[in-house]
This record gives C-alpha cells, sequence and structure tokens, in this order.
C-alpha cells in the first residue's frame, strides 16, 4: 500500500493524523519504507516518531530506508 497527502495538504496536519490513525489500527506496531533520497518523507517519519531500523539497496540500485515503531 502507498500513502501519500498532497502537496496542497502538506504542513496542515494531515500526514500526522494520517499515521495516526494506521498506527491506532495497526495497535501501535507499524513499519515502512522510504527512498533515501525522499527528504521530506524521511523527515517526516522521524518527527512522527519511527525510527530507521534497517537500510538497504534493491537490485536496480535503489537505495530504501525501513522504518518502524518496534
Amino acid at each position: 500500500m502507498r500513502i501519500a497527502v498532497s502537496i496542497h495538504f502538506q504542513r496542515h496536519g494531515v500526514g500526522r493524523l494520517l499515521v495516526n490513525n494506521l498506527l491506532s489500527k495497526a495497535e501501535g506496531r507499524m513499519s515502512l519504507e522510504v527512498t533515501k533520497d525522499n527528504d521530506k518523507a524521511v523527515g517526516f517519519y522521524k518527527r512522527v516518531g519511527l525510527r530507521i531500523t534497517e537500510d538497504y539497496t534493491t537490485d536496480a540500485g535503489v537505495e530504501f530506508y525501513k522504518f518502524s515503531t518496534f
């Protein structure tokens, strides 16, 4: 699944509400992956309390961070 917030609604708390809702439905356990070059998303996930638990590179050479609550 992919989630995103339209650029017009970013920096208005929509993403935080979305993540908090997902966390409540997942009983506080969530993990996700984001490309390392997506600075906005990486910063956002850190601000909402997720932490990087892994980083890896795909066979195609794309670098990812794995974020997790656990």
